[in-house]
């Protein structure tokens, strides 16, 4: 994504401004706030999925930190409709002679998870692919949906893994 770490840091950790951007995120409900620049905020978030039913997760912070050469890191936990823990990681791309390159951030995600809902559970061996396709297209819409939000381009994902246990 082209622009720096500090915007996309504040779009992140705003949990209650997801709606505005995410275009799947229907209902973000603060349960606890951190204080500033601390983890420890919980938030009940509400998403639509592509497939037309929708979950809830409860997710806690974890985890916050800021480095002073722009790398982040946010962590979670959540609970509810999907069980696990999930990692946002900001790396700033090295400043080259290109002022464009020099305004690079590199957004990673994983999210370790396993389905809380029963009928997904029983439903996962048939609808493997199309849970993985809903999962990827959310996670598309929420890279469009930050890059419109923040003036910015975004890339083409450079891969979407799906590891099974």
């Amino acid at each position: 994504m082209t622009c720096t770490s500090q915007p996309v840091w504040e779009l992140l950790t705003d949990l209650e401004g997801w709606p505005k951007w995410w275009p799947h995120v229907c209902r973000v409900r603060l349960l606890q706030r951190a204080p500033v620049g601390e983890a420890g905020t919980r938030a009940a978030l509400t998403w639509r999925s592509p497939l037309g039913y929708r979950f809830t997760i409860d997710v806690l912070n974890t985890r916050r930190e800021r480095a002073a050469d722009g790398h982040c890191e946010i962590e979670g936990q959540s609970s509810g409709d999907l069980l696990g823990q999930g990692l946002w990681v900001l790396d700033p791309v090295p400043c080259s002679s290109d002022a464009v390159a020099a305004q690079q951030v590199d957004i990673t995600y994983r999210y370790e998870v396993e389905l809380g809902r029963r009928w997904m559970r029983v439903a996962a061996p048939l609808l493997r692919l199309l849970f993985k396709w809903s999962h990827f297209a959310v996670m598309e819409a929420g890279a469009r949906g930050m890059a419109a939000q923040l003036n910015c381009r975004s890339s083409k994902p450079k891969h979407w893994t799906v590891v099974q246990s």
